[in-house]
């Protein structure tokens, strides 16, 4: 999940810039947009998984959907296309806080949580360092063209998609 949320993050920017033509006044204000969406989904996503414990499917459909939509932004102009990053942005980090760390709460016990969250957290922080890397080469392959970069974020979404929906099987 953190090598969306890094992929993301690093490489946004320059797509947006480079991609999409837009100065760096409206980067900002379409990456601050974006952060903020992400937040009120992260709040309301993760209301809905304390009442419901649906963390699979919220994280199986989350990350499909995000797959799709990632699949869409390149082939649509500029305008449409930055919408879609920005809810692409906001839906992504919406589900990866309460999907991601909801399976630590329901998979350990309380004694604990907070030491297999923090384990948790740093082996995929570390693991995720090499998503915005390996991106930044798939751009330089392409020749500046994001294609690639964004095709590998696309497989990231769905190998979480699939963790997630085994994850569900499995009634989390």
């Amino acid at each position: 999940m953190s090598v969306g949320v890094w992929g993301l993050a690093a490489w946004f920017p320059s797509y947006l810039s480079s991609g999409k033509h837009l100065n760096m006044t409206m980067t900002k204000n379409f990456l601050l947009l974006a952060y903020f969406v992400g937040l009120v989904v992260n709040l309301v996503l993760g209301r809905w998984i304390d009442r419901t414990q649906k963390r699979g499917l919220l994280g199986f459909l989350g990350f499909l959907f995000n797959a799709a939509l990632l699949l869409i932004v390149g082939f649509v102009p500029a305008a449409p296309g930055v919408l879609l990053l920005i809810i692409l942005i906001g839906v992504h980090y919406g589900i990866s806080q309460p999907a991601g760390q909801g399976f630590i709460d329901r998979i350990s016990v309380p004694a604990r949580v907070g030491k297999e969250s923090g384990v948790m957290n740093c082996i995929g922080n570390v693991v995720a360092s090499i998503g915005p890397t390996l991106m930044g080469w798939l751009i330089g392959v392409a020749h500046g063209g994001y294609q690639y970069a964004f095709l590998f974020l696309v497989v990231v979404f769905l190998v979480s998609s699939l963790a997630s929906g085994l994850l569900m099987r499995q009634g989390y």
